[in-house]
């Protein structure tokens, strides 16, 4: 969906792994079915303190 362009928007924990990472920077998804890959640039990071807050 995100290499079709109909889901623009991926949402993660916000865990220490993720504090690294910055606008601009390129996450690669790798599908486990296929191995295909694709890499994405970070164009925006919203932070939330609860699931409540960001719906």
């Amino acid at each position: 969906m995100i290499k079709s362009g109909s889901k623009t928007i991926e949402l993660r924990l916000y865990d220490e792994k993720r504090r690294e990472i910055q606008v601009g920077d390129t996450i690669l998804f790798t599908n486990t079915e296929n191995g295909e890959h694709l890499s994405v640039r970070v164009l925006a990071l919203s932070v939330f303190d609860s699931f409540e807050e960001l719906y």
